[in-house]
């Protein structure tokens, strides 16, 4: 049986850093609707009926931020369940009671959002941070905690993140990390370093949106700045360049 995933956006990976900017240090621009459509199908290519079969989709995060809200979504079939996990992702489970062979089904899930640009002013670089309190609810430690594919506790990315973050305040050392992940990583699709992670980023120096963002989260964490990676989509024509960001195919992360 396979399962086939549409999505009519490119899936990119970007970087969440929780900061504690002030909402007048940055600026929202071109706020707008939009409606995403995730739209899979499963198909019984086998010989053989299939049995209560339980589907379950990503119906979306429930996390708003700074620059996009969540406002509806919507999911064909209707689904028996949800289920919300901890960093927030909804997910929808549909019950199938039989799939006969050559039979598909397809789940269709819609979100609204309002999404824009957002502008940061430069105060920001001199926010003295504090996330004594933040890492005090146990809930937010997974934030500086080393994961899978987010490898913040190998000696190599926390001697690098040490270095790289021994001075200035927290969005400094931020974009320190930054600008070594740009530089240090070569865009490389080549299936032995894409989507492998964080150290193989580090190590290999090559690698796709993946390791960009997965390394500079591990080595967030390992400099004790709360991070995450966040999946999202990337409307190819609405993309606009600037001055502060390379936004070629190649620079997604």
């Amino acid at each position: 049986m396979k399962a086939y995933r549409k999505i009519t956006f490119f899936v990119i990976i970007f970087i969440l850093i929780f900061s504690f900017a002030y909402a007048d240090s940055y600026n929202l621009l071109d706020e707008r609707y939009f409606l995403v459509r995730n739209s899979y199908e499963i198909i019984n290519d086998g010989i053989n009926d299939v049995h209560k079969l339980n589907i379950r989709v990503l119906a979306g995060s429930g996390g708003d931020s700074a620059y996009q809200k969540n406002y509806d979504f919507d999911i064909y079939p209707f689904p028996s369940s949800l289920f919300t996990d901890d960093w927030g992702n909804t997910y929808a489970t549909i019950n199938v009671e039989t799939l006969k062979p050559g039979q598909k089904i397809k789940v269709v899930v819609e979100r609204e959002i309002l999404n824009g640009g957002i502008s940061f002013d430069k105060s920001i670089y001199g926010l003295k941070a504090d996330y004594s309190e933040f890492l005090r609810d146990p809930f937010n430690s997974k934030y500086v905690l080393h994961a899978e594919k987010i490898e913040s506790n190998n000696p190599g990315i926390r001697a690098k993140a040490l270095e790289l973050a021994s001075t200035g305040t927290v969005v400094e050392k931020a974009k320190k990390i930054y600008d070594f992940v740009n530089l240090h990583i070569k865009y490389d699709t080549d299936p032995r370093f894409a989507n492998k992670g964080a150290l193989s980023g580090f190590i290999t120096g090559r690698g796709v949106c993946d390791e960009y963002a997965t390394l500079f989260t591990a080595l967030c964490r390992a400099a004790g700045i709360p991070s995450r990676v966040v999946e999202g989509y990337w409307l190819e024509d609405e993309v606009k360049e600037n001055q502060w960001t390379d936004v070629s195919d190649k620079r997604h992360a």
